[in-house]
């Protein structure tokens, strides 16, 4: 059963890379435990979460959506319940490019984990100015940082807030940001997102 599932993990994998998009610390990897039932036909059916190693409740429904579409072999047998199945997902490299240095996503990470106060401050700064802002929400940028780790070419995205003023404030702070200089390409992501709250 093992093999015949992982012949149709490709099906499964689009979500999780998506999800990555959404959510960049996904990219650490984990797996998702699920149950199910194999049907006579080779259906599944009755897919359950049993554990995941990542708590996001939108990646996880989406899995057990996707279960429903693979198909095993048909036999001539009883459903078969499966109570406990690990599935691994991780960001896998190319194999068919050789590797090419670059910036990791937690370098980044680290970046905006070092700029944690400022963007805190510019929020509860904001918040005083504008009390719409109270509820918080989340900003998506898309990132570029230069070989010598100025950030050159980001740009709002997207955002809850709908605040341009508030919103053109988190995009210079993004902007004044500087990683370490290295002899690599520019590194660009498409959707990185700032979550900001009132602390509670």
């Amino acid at each position: 059963m093992t093999a015949g599932f992982f012949r149709q993990f490709p099906i499964l994998w689009p979500t999780f890379v998506e999800a990555m998009k959404e959510t960049p610390e996904l990219r650490k990897g984990g797996s998702i435990t699920v149950a199910f039932t194999i049907e006579a036909d080779g259906r599944v059916t009755d897919p359950k979460l049993v554990a995941s190693d990542f708590n996001r409740p939108e990646l996880e429904s989406q899995i057990l959506r996707q279960l429903r579409l693979i198909r095993f072999d048909p036999g001539n047998f009883a459903p078969k319940p499966v109570a406990s199945f690990q599935i691994p997902l991780h960001p896998a490299p190319n194999p068919t490019k050789p590797a090419v240095p670059s910036r990791s996503l937690d370098e980044v990470q680290l970046g905006f984990e070092s700029q944690k106060a400022a963007f805190l401050k510019l929020y509860e700064d904001a918040r005083a100015q504008w009390p719409v802002l109270s509820e918080g929400g989340k900003i998506i940028v898309r990132l570029e940082v230069a070989p010598d780790g100025r950030m050159t070419g980001s740009s709002l995205v997207s955002s809850t807030f709908r605040h341009p003023e508030f919103e053109s404030r988190i995009l210079a702070q993004v902007q004044s940001m500087r990683l370490e200089a290295k002899d690599i390409p520019a590194f660009v992501y498409p959707n990185y997102p700032i979550v900001l709250h009132p602390p509670t």
